[in-house]
């Protein structure tokens, strides 16, 4: 009974934060961005982070290196570090591009607004890319009449692997960036959320000890001193599948107090991810005391790009809950 209550409380405290999002505030710390469109945007496309393995099947012998790649959204003429916001594609780790117009349109948002915008792309299902040996074992006990949904289960592995080595690639190049690393957010729709989620709440180890140099050098090339950390979520109708991952086969519980918070918007009517997967999510972040902020998109099924709530833009949305919980200064105003 009691978490039948709690499960009512999160869904109407999603609710009552919708409420307020529409209200957004002028902060007076930290980097200061821009609630309108106040930067010319630069893009420079392709910029390698680090190079991954590629097998034939799942952990075959035959392999070949291949780069991964981010496109770099720069706000023009702005003074002082910049905020960062990595954006990363949906696709059920089956298919996807930094390309696609949803992730173009955020990373000029967020470019034009003040932030350092970083489209990243990972590795997918047809990539192959390298499994623990756990990971690999189980992937063989599955029946093969569900190979596509195993196959999206099992490339999860790799593609949070590569999305934390995006944000070392930032660390270590912060300096050149003009990039603040005090603020970093992950945003994500659909398989791109579920590894926002996983850069907010995994440990810097994780999605990376786990396979060894011998067996992945490419790893050497992914900045691995550096941290993975970041401060903010934004999730777009993704879950806690890549958590269930890290809590099942590498007995370890992510969630702890200190993760990022988060911001979820999901239909209540997706069939391809649930709402009861945002509601499980929500869940773990409140009985581990990790702030959230859910706002039900009522009768919306999966991939709701484009849907509003309570008048703001999704990408309004996430500016508004990037610069509460991160503390930035937001200017509304132009004689600001």
């Amino acid at each position: 009974m009691k978490y039948l209550f709690l499960l009512h409380f999160i869904f109407l405290s999603g609710s009552i934060h919708a409420e307020h999002a529409s209200n957004i505030t002028e902060t007076s710390k930290g980097p200061q961005v821009f609630s309108f469109a106040n930067y010319d945007v630069e893009l420079v496309r392709d910029l390698s982070y680090g190079k991954a393995l590629s097998h034939t099947s799942w952990n075959s012998d035959e392999t070949s290196e291949m780069d991964l790649l981010l496109d770099l959204y720069k706000p023009v003429g702005v003074s002082g570090k910049r905020p960062v916001i990595f954006i990363f594609h949906g696709g059920g780790f089956e298919k996807g591009s930094k390309e696609r117009e949803e992730i173009v349109s955020a990373g000029n948002f967020f470019a034009a607004r003040g932030f350092i915008a970083i489209a990243v792309t990972y590795r997918v299902v047809s990539h192959y890319g390298t499994l623990p040996d756990n990971l690999y074992e189980a992937l063989q006990d599955w029946p093969e009449f569900l190979k596509k949904d195993r196959d999206a289960f099992f490339a999860m592995y790799p593609a949070c692997r590569d999305a934390k080595a995006a944000v070392r690639w930032l660390y270590a190049n912060a300096e050149q960036l003009n990039a603040d690393t005090n603020y970093i957010t992950a945003y994500g729709n659909s398989a791109g959320a579920l590894i926002s989620v996983v850069l907010g709440t995994s440990d810097a180890r994780q999605f990376t000890h786990e396979i060894a140099l011998e067996r992945d050098p490419t790893l050497s090339s992914t900045h691995l001193e550096y941290p993975a950390q970041i401060h903010t979520i934004i999730n777009h109708w993704g879950g806690p599948l890549a958590i269930d991952m890290q809590r099942y086969f590498f007995d370890n519980n992510p969630y702890d107090h200190y993760d990022a918070p988060m911001q979820i918007v999901h239909g209540t009517l997706d069939t391809r991810v649930p709402f009861i997967e945002a509601m499980r999510l929500a869940f773990n972040f409140a009985v581990n005391d990790i702030h959230f902020e859910l706002h039900p998109l009522h009768w919306v099924g999966h991939d709701a790009v484009g849907k509003k709530v309570k008048g703001l833009t999704q990408d309004e949305l996430a500016l508004d809950f990037i610069v509460r919980m991160q503390n930035i200064k937001l200017t509304r105003r132009l004689d600001n």
